[in-house]
């Protein structure tokens, strides 16, 4: 259940560069006011991986959350869920996975909104051949990741997908600031139980190819019979 992903950005000397599997720790979840404290400009989190202290601490407020962060609804109902990365500052590229349990809940649709400053329009080079690549034309964003894996393992079921800028951007070549929907998902129910929408194997990147420091939000789903 190991999955690695190499996203490649070369812009004006800037490279991006994630690689990733998934293991307890990735991700740093949001602390009780118990367990976080702010002093001098440091932020602690307990039970957090290491490479929380080597994190700008002033970007770490920034988070990836999934929208709405709970879902109930009947057996055969569809709904979708999106997938925000809010406060960011200078990124440059980004991986998200998304987890779910394959029996309560099927991944039937997915897309991608790639910013404006990366052109609007991602190229999925993991889906490509070097045939499909026209060297002639101007790429700005780059899509790698294998999408929508209902059978990823016996009992889940996943998403992954990772888009960073690219080295021909004609002019698109411009960091994110602020608040953006990358995501969009469309889920059906397939039976009544409850599923985890976990976020996994996720990063954020800025334009000198350092992580971004960021908090994630899980979501939840609540199938009924009726």
């Amino acid at each position: 259940m190991i999955q690695k992903i190499v996203i490649l950005g070369i812009v004006a000397f800037a490279v991006i560069a994630v690689a990733m599997m998934p293991s307890p720790g990735d991700l740093i979840h949001p602390p009780s006011a118990s367990q976080s404290t702010e002093a001098s400009g440091q932020l602690s989190v307990q039970g957090g991986p290491a490479s929380v202290a080597a994190i700008d601490p002033k970007r770490v407020y920034a988070n990836i959350t999934v929208v709405p962060e709970n879902v109930v609804l009947t057996v055969n109902q569809t709904f979708k869920v999106e997938v925000w990365i809010n406060n960011v500052t200078d990124m440059a590229g980004w991986q998200i996975g998304l987890l779910w349990n394959k029996e309560v809940i099927r991944c039937l649709h997915a897309q991608v909104i790639t910013p404006p400053e990366w052109g609007g329009l991602g190229f999925d080079w993991f889906n490509k051949t070097a045939a499909d690549v026209n060297l002639t034309a101007v790429y700005t964003a780059w899509l790698f990741g294998s999408g929508i894996e209902n059978d990823y393992t016996g009992t889940t079921g996943q998403y992954f997908k990772a888009e960073c800028w690219g080295p021909y951007g004609g002019g698109y070549n411009n960091t994110v600031n602020g608040t953006l929907c990358v995501l969009t998902l469309t889920f059906q129910a397939l039976q009544p139980g409850s599923s985890f929408l976990d976020l996994t194997s996720t990063e954020i990147g800025d334009g000198t190819a350092s992580p971004i420091g960021f908090y994630a939000y899980d979501g939840s789903v609540e199938v009924k019979a009726q």
